[in-house]
């Protein structure tokens, strides 16, 4: 409940749109789906019973409970993510990771494939209106949807191979420009001290309610 209040604070203080936050809350929806069963399949005293067949399913205190939990922890989670993203641009995000001594190599990989999915994005995109344009429209059939389907893989392979090749030609376009491994910025922005506090506060206010959970649910 604490980092629920903290976080909602810094969603406020950032003016993060209320519609943007319930847009994001639908990501924490398969976690519920995923521990819905948890409110029967989990040990505990019987809270209230779920007429199915002869029997019924008993739903227990403590299946609720970590059930709640889930949840919880699945939409902080996806708010604290959204949270970054809206209030750091990528490239720094990168760039603070780096300072974090993160290694060079995940930061670039990190890098490549955000700039990239959106042009493989673009390219599916395109493949398809051509399809689309060949195509005309008929009524739904077995043969219909089986050429559609053979369709598909061979768009499938085809952006794979083309996104091999662009790949391969982007390595050697970067190599030749002396890139080695190390994302480079024009005006690059060496992380201050108040910073790093910054960043030891938060991990030691985090290791606080962490401990001070697990004394809670050991009493």
């Amino acid at each position: 409940m604490v980092l629920a209040v903290v976080l909602l604070l810094l969603l406020g203080v950032a003016r993060v749109p209320f519609d943007r936050i319930l847009r994001r809350s639908v990501l924490a929806l398969p976690f519920l789906l995923v521990s819905l069963p948890g409110l029967v399949l989990r040990p505990g005293e019987p809270i209230w019973e779920i007429p199915w067949g002869k029997t019924g399913w008993m739903v227990t205190e403590t299946g609720l409970t970590w059930v709640t939990s889930t949840v919880l922890k699945a939409w902080l989670s996806v708010q604290a993510a959204g949270l970054l993203v809206t209030t750091t641009s990528f490239p720094d995000l990168l760039m603070g990771l780096r300072s974090l001594w993160v290694p060079r190599f995940m930061v670039a990989t990190l890098g490549l494939l955000w700039r990239y999915l959106f042009l493989m994005a673009e390219q599916a995109e395109a493949m398809r209106r051509a399809r689309q344009a060949r195509i005309p429209p008929s009524a739904f059939s077995l043969r219909r949807m089986a050429v559609h389907a053979r369709l598909t893989g061979q768009m499938a392979g085809t952006l794979l191979v083309r996104s091999l090749e662009r790949a391969q030609r982007v390595h050697w376009a970067m190599v030749s420009r002396g890139y080695d491994g190390e994302i480079k910025a024009l005006r690059p922005r060496p992380v201050r001290t108040l910073e790093y506090g910054v960043l030891v506060a938060g991990l030691l206010f985090l290791w606080g309610v962490a401990s001070l959970g697990r004394g809670v649910s050991s009493w």
